[in-house]
């Protein structure tokens, strides 16, 4: 006993030493970027990881020479399938641009195209072929002769497809990767054949291909979906969209994913005890969680039902830009979490307990987070992914948890705090919309510091509440060293997985802003938890 008590006097002590602390971080941070160096030299590359699209856009463009270095990079590597070499020329070529021809740039990308061991003949003059094409308004001849030979040569439909794409012809483009996909193997241009007749509303086709048994196994959910939407048919849309929702082909980011949402639930307990453990509910925190997930359901059916019904498009203007992140993604991610915590609102109002209103609302959104990063991370990956590993958890958690809070308390007393749940839901679908604006409205993308702004003000609000309702005994392993050794294993995660695809230099740009706000929403918890002895 003696014993015991000894250990729980030094993990008391130690939890709470600042130096302690940044020994800890530095330690798991170090031994992150150790790995990284090390990862980028063995021959593996992280399971499972879908084609990547590593060019930038025009809008977020940087440095000609820094792209085409980062296309060298992709040419080099070998797992990199040819299709996803294909599938970057565009972007690549929106950022060179025709205007910088004179300047060897474009030249220089074709003898990287000439040069590459990665193709074979065939596929080196389809890759030429589709660059070649880039700068016309129609794809060169040898191209479509390829395409158009009985049998095709293998690929060149699918730079067809990324040809017609780019010029958004999905009706020539669906109809390129259909025409690859008379291949046996060639499952991802029937994919994403399916995906283009989606977009185009092309319900004939995908009748067509529901019946083609090579079709049917792919996207036959997305298909009916499709097919019930068009008839405006919202009950059986409703039923068939769980059936939908979760196409995971990218295990390695779905599990960073899952250990991110895992990290915040045993944050949420923790910052949830009372004054004594077992006075904390952990079952409706667990609840929380669960309906924050299902939350993701009407979300889904709400983004359907904007955009058919309303035509909500995100379009390219600042204005219709901010219509859409704001009236759309804003207002109905944060109503559809808040009506899920309704279920919970008649136990956290009877115990008029703000610290469990808060945390049981921040479960909710961490519900939704955890969930949707899953589905999204399954779905794709880019480097634009990479900020929500480390941010969007976090942002859903702080947004419903003080929407939560002022939700319960105007259940409570709707004289007093019923307007004043009205205005902080309003500023918090504002900021939402505008933080999403920040990083996709090509208008705004210049002043995407206004996304971290907003992220800091939102960790500002939810660390003070905390502050102001956790009143909890002591803990033999400190709430503050509990954050701080999650964070900093997840980014530690997060840069060795990205170092497995990209290698390391291009890791760490990629990384680095993310890991900015990362460190700022840290600074905010050391500066507002009062069992902090870190001095910021």
């Amino acid at each position: 006993m003696a014993q015991q008590l000894h250990w729980k006097s030094f993990l008391k002590a130690q939890t709470r030493n600042p130096r302690f602390l940044w020994q800890m971080v530095s330690g798991i941070l170090a031994l992150g970027i150790a790995c990284a160096v090390v990862i980028q030299f063995l021959p593996i590359r992280a399971s499972n990881a879908p084609d990547l699209v590593l060019i930038p856009s025009t809008s977020t463009a940087g440095d000609p020479i820094d792209s085409i270095s980062m296309f060298e990079s992709i040419l080099a590597d070998s797992e990199i399938e040819f299709s996803g070499i294909l599938d970057v020329l565009p972007g690549l070529w929106d950022l060179l641009g025709a205007e910088k021809a004179n300047d060897g740039t474009l030249d220089r990308v074709r003898n990287l195209l000439v040069s590459s061991d990665h193709f074979d003949i065939s596929q080196r003059q389809i890759a030429l072929g589709l660059w070649e094409s880039l700068g016309q308004e129609f794809p060169v001849s040898g191209l479509v002769q390829s395409a158009t030979a009985e049998p095709p040569v293998r690929w060149a439909n699918w730079a067809l497809g990324v040809f017609w794409h780019s010029r958004e012809d999905l009706d020539d483009a669906a109809s390129a990767y259909e025409r690859e996909g008379r291949f046996e193997d060639a499952i991802a241009a029937r994919r994403k054949a399916v995906e283009l007749y989606l977009a185009n509303e092309d319900l004939a086709a995908l009748e067509r291909l529901n019946r083609d048994p090579r079709y049917t196994k792919i996207l036959d959910q997305q298909i009916a979906l499709e097919l019930a939407i068009a008839r405006r048919d919202w009950w059986a849309v409703w039923w068939i969209l769980p059936q939908t929702e979760l196409d995971l082909t990218s295990w390695g980011t779905c599990i960073i994913a899952a250990l991110t949402g895992l990290f915040w639930i045993l944050f949420s307990f923790q910052a949830g005890l009372g004054l004594s453990p077992r006075q904390a509910r952990f079952w409706i925190y667990l609840s929380g969680v669960g309906l924050g997930v299902l939350s993701i359901w009407p979300t889904t059916f709400a983004v359907i039902y904007q955009d058919t019904v309303w035509q909500l498009e995100e379009g390219t203007t600042l204005a219709s830009g901010l219509r859409f992140y704001i009236l759309g993604v804003g207002l109905r991610e944060e109503l559809c979490k808040l009506l899920f915590v309704i279920p919970l609102a008649p136990w956290l109002v009877r115990r008029r307990d703000d610290l469990e209103m808060l945390i049981t609302s921040a479960c909710v959104g961490l519900g939704f987070a955890a969930f949707e990063n899953i589905q999204y991370f399954g779905a794709s990956f880019s480097t634009s992914s990479i900020p929500r590993y480390l941010t969007a958890n976090f942002f859903h958690m702080a947004a419903t948890g003080i929407g939560g809070l002022w939700l319960c308390r105007a259940i409570r007393l709707p004289r007093e705090c019923g307007s004043h749940f009205l205005a902080i839901f309003g500023i918090i679908v504002f900021a939402h919309g505008l933080y999403d604006s920040f990083f996709a409205v090509p208008a705004l993308v210049q002043y995407s510091l206004g996304s971290m702004i907003i992220y800091i003000l939102l960790c500002y609000q939810f660390f003070h509440e905390l502050r102001h309702h956790r009143k909890s005994a002591p803990e033999t392993i400190s709430l503050t060293a509990n954050f701080l050794a999650g964070v900093s294993l997840l980014t530690s995660i997060s840069l060795v997985y990205v170092t497995a695809i990209l290698g390391l230099r291009l890791a760490l740009i990629t990384c680095l802003g993310p890991a900015l706000s990362t460190g700022l929403m840290v600074y905010m918890f050391l500066r507002e938890m009062p069992e902090s002895m870190v001095q910021v």
